[in-house]
């Protein structure tokens, strides 16, 4: 719900793909991989709108959940 409320309308479907919890990453914490497909109906996206949405959705997770961009 957070990823949808600032996605926007250029966000079309988020999907988890992996969850893991083990070696590498902290006790009580999981690492969470989610996949974003980000679509205009009729043109191509400009890196800077993805750039965007993916700053305002990463900024939302960790106020929201305390969550930590890894990488």
């Amino acid at each position: 719900d957070t990823i949808a409320d600032v996605g926007g309308e250029l966000l079309k479907e988020v999907n988890v793909f992996d969850v893991y919890q083990g070696k590498g990453v902290p006790p009580n914490q999981k690492s969470v991989a989610l996949a974003l497909t980000l679509q205009h109906s009729s043109r191509t996206l400009l890196d800077e709108e993805v750039a965007d949405i993916m700053d305002r959705v990463v900024s939302a997770l960790k106020q929201g959940f305390a969550a930590e961009l890894r990488g």
